[in-house]
């Protein structure tokens, strides 16, 4: 946690720097026992934040593990399937080219049985 006097005042950010708090881990393996745990904790501590401070928390940016959302981490996996979402509509010859790229590189289509896209 970051905790900053301001001219308009203060101000704090806080960033989470574990997987404890999404429903996977960095690799994407599923760990909800260990969310079920820990996602309370979190959400507590912030709405505990809250009322300490006086001021309702915004989220930040979105990161390549996750967002934030109103008292928890929105899970990297659904950001990262709204991103392919969103570069399949902008441009699906070339969001379909490159999945098929990373398939013949890796040996595996990373959203196999997840997003059956293909281009028009």
């Amino acid at each position: 946690m970051l905790v900053s006097p301001d001219s308009i005042g203060p101000s704090a950010a806080l960033s989470v720097y574990h997987d404890v708090w999404g429903t996977c881990d960095f690799r994407g393996t599923p760990h909800p026992a260990v969310y079920a745990r820990n996602a309370p904790r979190l959400a507590a501590a912030l709405r505990e934040l809250d009322t300490l401070l006086g001021v309702e928390a915004k989220p930040g940016e979105p990161t390549y593990f996750g967002m934030s959302k109103a008292y928890g981490v929105k899970d990297a996996f659904q950001v990262l399937v709204d991103f392919w979402d969103y570069c399949c509509l902008a441009n699906p010859q070339k969001a379909a080219s490159r999945r098929h790229e990373y398939a013949e590189e890796h040996g595996r289509d990373p959203l196999a049985g997840i997003r059956d896209y293909t281009a028009a």
